[in-house]
C-alpha cells in the first residue's frame, strides 16, 4: 500500500486524471445501461411498489463505504482531511440543500448521476441541467452566493465540541471507546445492515442486473442479456 501511495503522490496530477477518466467512464457505461437513478429508485417504490432499484442504490453505498474505509485503513487516502467532517454540523444547510437537489431531481428527469449519463449519450437537455448545476454550485462557495451562504452557516452551524463529525468520533465520545473501534463499528453496523437488507428480498436475489451492475463487466453482459 505504501508504494501504491508514494506512486499516486508522486504524480499526482497524471493520477487524479487518468483515475477520473477511467472511473467515470465506467461509472457513467453502467448507469447508461442500467438505468441506476436516486430519483429512479424512489420513483419505482412509488409507482410499481419494486424496491429493487433502491436496493441496488443501498448496495452501491455500502461498497463505496467499504471501499472508503479499505483505503483510509490502508493510507491510500485520507478521509479526515474531508471538509464534510468538520467539527460543526450545518444542520440548516444539509437538509434545506437536500430539499432543493430532491425538487430539483424531480425538474431534470433524474439525479445527477442520471444526467451525467444522458449528457454523455447526447442529451442536451442534461447538458444544460448539469451546467446550471455547477454554476449554481460554483456560485454558491465563493461566488454571488457565497456570502449568502456563509452567514446562513454561522447562524444555524452546531458545534458539536468533537474533533469530527463522524459517526466515529460521535460514538466514540458516546460509548468512551477509542475511535478506531469506534469506526469499525459505524462500518460493520451500517454496511452489514444495507447488505442484510439487500439480500432479504427475494426479487432482490434472483436479479443480476440490479446486484451485478456496480460490478464490471458483468453488468452490462447481464444487462444486454435482458436478465
Amino acid at each position: 500500500m505504501a508504494a501504491v501511495r508514494e506512486a499516486l503522490t508522486g504524480n499526482a496530477p497524471l493520477s487524479l486524471a487518468l483515475g477520473g477518466l477511467l472511473i467515470g467512464g465506467l461509472f457513467g457505461a453502467v448507469v447508461f445501461r442500467t438505468n441506476y437513478c436516486a430519483m429512479g429508485s424512489l420513483s419505482d417504490i412509488y409507482n410499481f411498489g419494486d424496491y429493487r432499484r433502491f436496493r441496488a442504490w443501498l448496495l452501491a453505498a455500502a461498497t463505496a463505504l467499504l471501499g472508503a474505509q479499505l483505503l483510509a485503513r490502508g493510507g491510500i487516502v485520507a478521509l479526515d482531511k474531508s471538509m464534510y467532517l468538520a467539527p460543526t454540523l450545518n444542520w440548516f444547510g444539509n437538509a434545506m440543500g437536500g430539499v432543493v437537489f430532491g425538487i430539483g431531481m424531480v425538474f431534470a428527469g433524474g439525479c445527477l448521476s442520471r444526467n451525467l449519463a444522458r449528457a454523455g449519450a447526447g442529451d442536451l437537455r442534461s447538458l444544460i441541467t448539469l451546467l446550471v448545476l455547477g454554476l449554481t454550485a460554483y456560485m454558491a462557495i465563493g461566488g454571488l452566493l457565497g456570502p449568502v451562504r456563509a452567514r446562513m452557516e454561522a447562524a444555524t452551524a452546531i458545534s458539536l465540541g468533537l474533533e469530527s463529525q463522524g459517526l466515529d468520533h460521535l460514538l466514540s465520545a458516546i460509548l468512551r471507546a477509542p475511535v478506531g473501534v469506534a469506526n469499525l463499528l459505524a462500518t460493520l453496523v451500517l454496511a452489514g445492515g444495507a447488505l442484510v437488507y439487500c439480500a432479504a428480498d427475494k426479487k432482490f436475489r434472483a436479479s443480476p442486473v440490479h446486484i451485478l451492475s456496480r460490478g464490471w463487466p458483468w453488468g452490462l453482459r447481464c444487462c444486454r442479456a435482458g436478465r
